[in-house]
């Protein structure tokens, strides 16, 4: 076990070499540098990772950086090791900008040498774990955690919570998994609650965009008997009854002005004041607030609370769009999702994906709601299909339209105005010849992006009309048609010009597979 620690002063680094070496039975290899200067040296020359980087928040006079800005360094300069800041300052917001860059644990030098080393083995001991688990984990409820996001994350989230930072803000576009988030924060707070006597109380869930204005500074605050018409009994709003616990604000930006008013109030000095009560309660509560608007541009617009908004950003958290996200995790989101599928359909047969509409849902761009929207593809392709195996033929019109439209976008200064797309209500009608005409160019222009992107991944399959119409799961009569119409059309795609013959353009074969 190779363990570097980046200290001015080699009082605490030797204490805690003597710690481990009583708790590791194994071989210790405890270095000890002074500066970030002999720190990048060393890593430079290593032949091993090392098991852990402990870095002290406070590198003396002598040293221009302090040990949270040698993590950020040293996460930009890919080191994916854990790494430990030590400090004895414990302040909050030094812990969640700690925690945000990625240090795996924010240690406090007031506890006792024997307490430190036994988090550090700890943070070691999870790191050589997850080296041999899947990424696929499973949450203390049992949900499933997939995907590098949502694994990394739930780590963050589990030494926020430890370490009591509130508030915590997470932004995304819809469909990114700001609920699961919020699953996995309740799952966090229902385990550590059972071990730890400081976190305690309940786990309240609420969407500011269901209730009217005067009616959600009810619900979160509270009010008198008699406060407004209808208030015929005292009744206790949602803060006060999570006192000691969390509150989770989702949709935050559809808070009213004076909703943001108190609930600044409660981040600053956590105090409230039901409606109607001249009484101030002081409540110990932690907040997560979620939302999918841009809250800088309603700020700016004066429709959101600028020094609220800075307050909630005490630990901010970006949920990356699907489009954003590697191809490794998409595809692993998409087995997962069909694994789901079969599942939760209760069918005989496991639905699998064909190669051209896993190719076509892999490099679709989402925007309308991200993994949601992926779910409902694969919920309507999946009644379309009779055998369990969804082709593109399976898979929804209007998400088909939508690639058609981003493949149009990227060609339009390439195409000739006759073969111009019609508007996406002419597809759907399907009634008069141009509406008919407009389908046969978007068609066109669909089957051309799957050619290219053949030639690209697979070009191999391009080598005749059978190896081609093989990869595309469709009749060689029915390709041979297609290809003739890009042909003719001056659409088809370089590479494939030894498929089609001058004799074929001016004699077409009866298709016997059906029609364009």
């Amino acid at each position: 076990m190779l363990i570097i620690h980046l200290d001015d002063k080699v009082t605490t680094p030797v204490a805690l070499r003597r710690a481990l070496a009583r708790r590791v039975s194994d071989d210790l290899d405890y270095r000890i540098v002074s500066s970030p200067a002999k720190l990048w040296d060393l890593l430079a020359c290593l032949e091993t990772r090392p098991s852990a980087l402990i870095l002290d928040y406070d590198l003396g006079l002598s040293s221009c950086q302090n040990g949270v800005e040698v993590l950020g360094q040293c996460r930009r300069e890919g080191f994916g090791e854990p790494i430990i800041i030590l400090s004895g300052h414990e302040d909050p917001r030094l812990m969640s900008l700690a925690i945000q860059d990625g240090a795996a644990e924010f240690l406090s030098k007031a506890d006792p040498i024997e307490t430190l080393a036994a988090s550090i083995l700890r943070v070691v001991q999870r790191s050589q774990r997850a080296e041999h688990e899947p990424l696929e984990q499973a949450s203390t409820d049992g949900r499933s955690i997939v995907g590098t996001t949502m694994s990394t994350l739930n780590d963050r989230l589990q030494r926020a919570v430890l370490r009591r930072v509130s508030p915590i803000l997470i932004q995304g576009e819809s469909g990114t998994g700001k609920e699961q988030v919020a699953h996995l924060l309740e799952d966090i707070h229902r385990q550590t609650s059972q071990g730890h006597e400081g976190i305690r109380g309940p786990f309240l869930r609420v969407n500011c965009a269901t209730f009217a204005n005067e009616t959600l500074e009810s619900e979160l605050f509270g009010h008198e008997k008699g406060a407004f018409t209808g208030a015929d009994r005292t009744k206790k709003g949602i803060f006060e009854a999570a006192h000691g616990g969390w509150v989770f604000l989702d949709e935050v930006a559809k808070l009213s002005d004076r909703a943001q008013a108190s609930l600044l109030r409660v981040l600053e000095s956590g105090e409230i004041r039901p409606l109607g009560s001249h009484a101030i309660k002081r409540l110990d509560v932690r907040i997560v607030a979620a939302t999918n608007d841009d809250l800088d541009r309603l700020a700016s617009l004066g429709r959101f609370r600028q020094d609220l908004l800075e307050r909630l950003r005490a630990y901010a958290v970006t949920l990356p769009p699907l489009r954003e996200r590697s191809l490794a995790e998409r595809s692993e989101l998409l087995e997962h999702l069909m694994a789901r599928l079969t599942r939760e359909t209760k069918t005989t047969l496991p639905f699998e994906l064909d190669a051209a509409a896993r190719r076509m849902i892999l490099a679709a761009p989402f925007r309308k709601s991200n993994i949601r929207e992926l779910w409902h593809v694969l919920q309507s392709a999946a009644v379309e299909c009779d055998d369990g195996r969804i082709t593109i033929a399976c898979l929804p019109k209007a998400f088909l339209v939508e690639q058609w439209d981003a493949q149009r976008s990227s060609d339009a200064a390439t195409l000739d105005s006759t073969t111009a797309i019609t508007h996406d209500e002419d597809l759907l009608k399907g009634g008069d010849g141009q509406a008919k005409e407009g389908y046969t160019a978007r068609e066109q222009r669909f089957f051309r992006a799957v050619l290219e992107e053949i030639l690209t991944l697979q070009p191999e399959q391009a080598r005749s009309v059978r190896s081609l119409a093989s990869s595309l799961q469709l009749g060689r009569h029915l390709v041979t048609r297609k290809l003739l119409g890009l042909a003719e059309c001056g659409l088809l795609p370089q590479g494939l010009g030894h498929l089609v013959t001058v004799k074929q353009l001016d004699v077409t074969e009866p298709d016997q597979d059906g029609s364009c």
